[in-house]
């Protein structure tokens, strides 16, 4: 009788889990039909991520994502918030093949949820490049307050952290992250701080031109050199005069870069210094101060020609 009882419970137990895997099928062969109209979320699949346990809705999602649009996979990050699943993405950044941990980084970037900031910032670090990648667009997605403070920390150690990736993240904040790392640059190790003056320089904000000019007149004249070309391409005549000094800096690459940076600026008034130039004993220098020559000469042009239209339109 025991015996009995034992093996119709284990027939029922084994119904349930034919008819649960059955269902699980089911919602992942529904889900991933394509909506009847729009390109927005499948109703079916809003419905599977309800009903199925929190394991099968996670992998069910794994499954159908690469296949979603771009609307809908904005969607599905508001389902998966609602639905308490982001915790189980989190895990996924650590657990898996490089490919998983990719995809579970990007899904995490369109549930716009605060807690996935602190794991995505560790994912970045990932060695496998798919995933630091996938992490730095996801990082990009997300709008929080204590994200430009992560990255700004974590530029200060770059042994965990690549730093073109984490810069990477910081550009596209955009200049929500320009006080900061102007700051940075003042504070900074000397590592973090050419690399600040890199970044600063990309941003092109004319805001940062005086942390800058501080830079070229500091002592490391790693940092020199990089300060000398963030501040040709931010444009601003104000960092003129400093590049001018910068000129007889015993550093050639300073000297180099001070002088590809006046021609950028179209600086008439350093043509005497840039003839000068044309004589360094380093081939950077002389190359850089040739090619400053002409920009500045063709600027002249462009602005003599403009005066000579103006003229006769008068």
């Amino acid at each position: 009788m025991i015996t009995l009882v034992w093996a119709l419970g284990a027939g029922l137990l084994a119904m349930v889990a034919i008819a649960g895997a059955a269902m699980a099928r089911k919602h992942r062969r529904q889900a991933g039909e394509p909506p009847a109209a729009g390109r927005g979320l499948n109703p079916r699949l809003k419905e599977s991520i309800a009903c199925l346990d929190p394991g099968e809705a996670s992998r069910l999602v794994m499954e159908v994502f690469p296949g979603l649009t771009r609307e809908a996979r904005e969607e599905l990050g508001g389902e998966l918030v609602a639905a308490g699943l982001v915790g189980r993405f989190i895990q996924s950044l650590s657990d898996g093949t490089e490919g998983s941990r990719a995809m579970a980084a990007e899904i995490l970037g369109f549930t716009g949820s605060t807690m996935a900031l602190e794991p995505l910032l560790e994912a970045l670090a990932d060695r496998a490049d798919a995933v630091s990648l996938a992490a730095a667009q996801a990082l990009n997605r997300l709008e929080s307050p204590a994200k430009i403070p992560l990255l700004v920390a974590a530029l200060r150690e770059p042994k965990k952290w690549l730093p073109a990736r984490v810069g990477q993240v910081l550009l596209h904040t955009g200049e929500e992250a320009l006080l900061p790392l102007v700051e940075t640059l003042a504070t900074g190790e000397p590592e973090t701080r050419r690399l600040v003056a890199d970044l600063l320089g990309e941003m092109g904000d004319g805001r940062a031109v005086n942390g800058l000019i501080e830079a070229l007149e500091g002592e490391d004249a790693k940092l020199r050199a990089h300060a000398a070309e963030a501040l040709g391409r931010l444009g601003e005549p104000v960092a003129i005069p400093p590049l001018m000094s910068a000129m007889t800096d015993p550093s050639w690459e300073v000297r180099s870069r001070a002088v590809k940076s006046l021609g950028q600026l179209r600086a008439r008034e350093a043509i005497p210094l840039l003839q000068e130039a044309v004589k360094d004993p380093e081939w950077w220098v002389r190359a850089n101060a040739e090619e400053a020559l002409a920009q500045v000469a063709a600027s002249s042009e462009v602005s003599r020609q403009e005066s000579d239209v103006s003229g006769k339109d008068t």
